[in-house]
């Protein structure tokens, strides 16, 4: 997960569109409804958690926070919140301080493993 220009958590992998969609630069510096616009292949778009969600009620979701800077931890929470998944979503990072974050930021939820713990 990334966060757009305006907030919005969008589920794509790469921190860039480059590799992934026919757009340029990074995917926290367009708003949503820009990253909306673009070609992610075969016509398919970026979509919003929110959208996941909506979409996809009650399935359950592993859910990875890529984007280290600005932290976008309080807004996959509060998305997840609006849509009562947390029980349903395991969430993970590779790097082991943004992993820190998730787990202070909900203490509650099931975790993954960062790549350092993994490694232990």
């Amino acid at each position: 997960m990334h966060a757009s220009a305006d907030g919005v958590v969008v589920v794509i992998h790469d921190a860039d569109l480059e590799r992934t969609t026919n757009g340029h630069g990074p995917v926290r510096g367009q708003p949503f409804r820009a990253l909306g616009l673009l070609d992610a292949g075969q016509g398919e778009r970026i979509p919003s958690l929110e959208e996941l969600l909506r979409a996809q009620p009650g399935v359950p979701l592993n859910i990875e926070i890529k984007q280290d800077e600005p932290p976008i931890e309080e807004l996959v929470l509060a998305t997840l919140d609006q849509h009562g998944a947390r029980e349903s979503t395991l969430l993970a990072a590779e790097h082991a301080h943004i992993m820190q974050r998730i787990r202070r930021a909900a203490p509650d939820m099931l975790t993954s493993h960062s790549a350092a713990e993994v490694a232990e």
